[in-house]
């Protein structure tokens, strides 16, 4: 009996060590998102561990190493991305950490000209009703990707579509964003909408 309570013992602190030792990154975080010239990627390490930044195309194409294999203390941590060489489009922006835990962000990359031009157009009817209730209808045929930001810039809903139908109901009320791409990840159209 006092050999199973020592056993049970010392595996409670082997357990307990393990819980604690392991590192983790507290957050990370991509603003403004969508962008268009730069876009800063913030993180915190709670300990010193091997980071690497990769930023994928949405294909899973690696696009760039950011960061490859580097030692990073702990601590917080500011990377400016800039997007002057990147075409509009959704990327996938990967955190590795140690040797296999990953943190991964999809961001949003559009020209400020391609906002202005989009936004220029929001009478058209693409996209309606606007303001939406539940459900907002875009009238682009076949395959699509939405994104839709929060006004802070936040990606709040992404995937790929070939319904007209789009659902606002799990959303709050609020102003969103909604990026429409087409099949070859072109955009087709950014709209402001309010969701009552």
């Amino acid at each position: 009996m006092k050999i199973k309570h020592q056993f049970l013992i010392l595996v409670l602190l082997i357990s307990t060590k393990f819980i604690f030792a392991q590192p983790t990154i507290i957050s990370m975080n991509v603003y403004p998102n969508p962008f268009s010239d730069e876009a800063t990627i913030q993180f915190d390490l709670a300990e010193n561990d091997t980071i690497s930044l990769t930023l994928f195309s949405i294909t899973g194409r690696e696009i760039s190493n950011i960061i490859k294999d580097s030692i990073f203390l702990q601590g917080s941590y500011t990377i400016i991305l800039s997007g002057d060489s990147l075409p509009d489009g959704i990327y996938i922006l990967s955190l590795q950490f140690g040797l296999n835990k990953f943190i991964r962000k999809k961001i949003l990359k559009v020209s400020s000209s391609s906002i202005s031009e989009s936004l220029k157009y929001n009478q058209t009817n693409l996209l309606y009703p606007n303001p939406v209730k539940e459900t907002l209808y875009i009238d682009i045929e076949g395959l699509k990707t939405i994104l839709i930001s929060n006004s802070l810039g936040e990606i709040v809903k992404s995937f790929q579509t070939q319904s007209k139908a789009i659902s606002f109901s799990e959303l709050l009320p609020g102003i969103y964003f909604i990026s429409v791409f087409d099949d070859e990840n072109k955009m087709v159209k950014t709209l402001r909408i309010l969701h009552e």
